[in-house]
């Protein structure tokens, strides 16, 4: 029985059903000599030198977020780690000092404690800096922009890896709706239901393999209601054993075991970090209602080594809540037209394809 791993993160705002979502992970063999993510976490750590683990998608694209991270390490350091880059950072937060103390003081302590981070007052420190100093904000775009090329690099690397076989040992595997908003009525249900549809995708993928496989879920944790508490609870492995739960009979050959629901501190799995990255991709290019498959597969797949199919015959790691998904599931056909997005019924179509 070969030993997988699926690592996940979530992009977007569950809560507004306007507002485009992605759930989105790494699939990789863990069982494999080939595969060590300590190797994989200092080549990344060696091409942003300067940055504090982990490196977080959406917070990279926050000039703040840059300054305040890095001059928090070491500012004395900064320049030996990267050239000029002290310069830049304290740059920054002297405008941050003189004009944003209070935002600024707000980041610091959320930093330091390991709390969310305060995206207003990120927002907000950026501006400051772009209306004050251009080419501050601009040079901390400019070093965020290489913090994603590595990731990108990494990725790479990574998805090119193969088994004594020549297998892949790795995929990267994403799932939306197939109309924005479909997946539930509330948060918490148009989570768990983008979720179980990554988890099926990713079951799919490695059931074309021969013999039993073993599925290890890890999800990177966030509240979700809990209707036994009748409140807001953080997600825990019990939580996607329930999700894991409604597609199991569709995998006979694949056990589906929840391992792990993880905070994103500085202990962090490198795993999840590359899935929190490809979550935030994501997002942005399954928004789509006009593309077909190939080409969403492709534009995602410029950043990750490669476009998400793989197998013989080839087979999308897309998948899409709502129509496509109950539609794919009962085997029948799905045609394409607005809203629906055109990718979302395209997979289901093939998939269906490969199962019939």
């Amino acid at each position: 029985m070969q030993r997988w791993g699926f690592f996940v993160d979530e992009s977007g705002r569950f809560e507004d059903p306007s507002d485009p979502v992605a759930v989105a992970g790494l699939l990789v063999a863990r069982s494999e000599p080939v595969y060590r993510p300590s190797d994989i976490r200092k080549a990344l750590e060696a091409s942003v030198p300067g940055f504090p683990w982990p490196l977080h998608a959406s917070f990279l694209n926050q000039p703040a977020y840059v300054a305040v991270a890095a001059y928090l390490i070491e500012p004395s350091v900064l320049d030996a780690r990267r050239p000029g880059f002290g310069t830049v950072v304290r740059n920054a937060i002297s405008i941050c000092e003189a004009d944003g103390i209070s935002d600024l003081n707000v980041i610091v302590d959320a930093i330091k404690s390991g709390m969310k981070l305060p995206y207003d007052a990120l927002t907000r420190l950026g501006d400051l800096m772009r209306r004050r100093t251009p080419q501050v904000a601009q040079q901390l775009v400019d070093i965020s922009r290489e913090a994603w090329r590595a990731v990108d690099l990494v990725a790479q690397r990574l998805l090119a890896a193969r088994d004594h076989l020549g297998r892949p040992i790795a995929y990267f595997v994403a799932a939306s709706e197939t109309v924005c908003g479909d997946a539930g009525q509330s948060d918490t249900d148009r989570y768990f239901s983008v979720l179980q549809i990554s988890i099926d995708r990713a079951a799919s993928l490695i059931e074309r393999r021969d013999g039993m496989q073993h599925l290890e879920l890890y999800v990177q944790r966030r509240d979700v209601h809990d209707a036994r508490f009748g409140r807001s609870v953080p997600l825990t492995p019990q939580h996607v054993g329930l999700v894991a739960r409604g597609i199991a009979c569709r995998h006979l050959r694949v056990r589906l075991v929840p391992a792990e629901t993880s905070g994103y501190g500085s202990d962090v799995s490198v795993e999840y970090v590359l899935a929190d990255f490809l979550a935030n991709r994501s997002r942005r290019h399954l928004d789509d209602v006009q593309s077909h498959l190939p080409i969403v597969e492709r534009r995602l797949g410029e950043y990750f080594g490669g476009p998400l199919r793989s197998g013989l015959p080839e087979r999308s790691h897309l998948s899409a809540s709502g129509d496509a998904w109950r539609i794919a599931a009962q085997g029948e056909s799905i045609e394409w037209q607005p809203p629906r997005r055109r990718w979302a019924c395209e997979q289901a179509v093939q998939w269906n394809a490969a199962q019939s």
